[in-house]
């Protein structure tokens, strides 16, 4: 994934743990059986239990430093608590989705679009394949947030070309 790319990754061992966490977190609201009795963990959650697991100073702390990042701030007001979006909230009319105040942070724009165009596949995916036209995407500025240098574009170019068969349709639009 591109931003794993443009972020020093975790080691194995953060990486067991944090899949570890994460697995206790969704087993305790029932995701495993089937039947959610809470919506998934925060990023705040996530950290409140690594703070209390047995591990390292070093590992923990470490990974720690990294996710702590998404419990404040703006990254914090983005990702840090049960998403208020739905499928059908983006696709029952013209919905504007304003990142201009994230002009300072180019990584965190495209994160959030492919967050976004993530939510849409795996609804659109879910309604099923159709001959029609169901819903339209425009990316504005699309070259600040898909940098030809990144990987973002043969992720995106992927997902659009999966996503024509569903219903969506896409225009990349770059001024100059």
């Amino acid at each position: 994934d591109y931003y794993e790319r443009e972020t020093p990754r975790i080691s194995a061992r953060q990486e067991k743990l944090l899949k570890d966490v994460l697995y206790a977190l969704f087993e305790e609201r029932g995701y495993f059986r089937g039947s959610p009795t809470a919506p998934p963990p925060t990023f705040s959650e996530v950290v409140e239990r690594l703070e209390r697991v047995e591990e390292t100073p070093e590992v923990k702390t470490a990974l720690l430093n990294k996710l702590v990042d998404f419990c404040r701030g703006t990254k914090g007001r983005i990702f840090n608590g049960p998403s208020n979006v739905s499928y059908d909230d983006l696709s029952s009319g013209l919905v504007v989705i304003d990142l201009t105040r994230l002009t300072w942070d180019e990584r965190l724009a495209r994160l959030l679009v492919f967050v976004i165009l993530k939510l849409i596949y795996t609804a659109a995916k879910a309604a099923g394949p159709t001959e029609g036209f169901r819903h339209l995407i425009v990316i504005e500025e699309a070259p600040s947030i898909i940098a030809a240098r990144s990987p973002v574009v043969s992720i995106l170019l992927s997902m659009m070309r999966e996503m024509r068969k569903y219903g969506e349709g896409f225009i990349l639009v770059a001024r100059s």
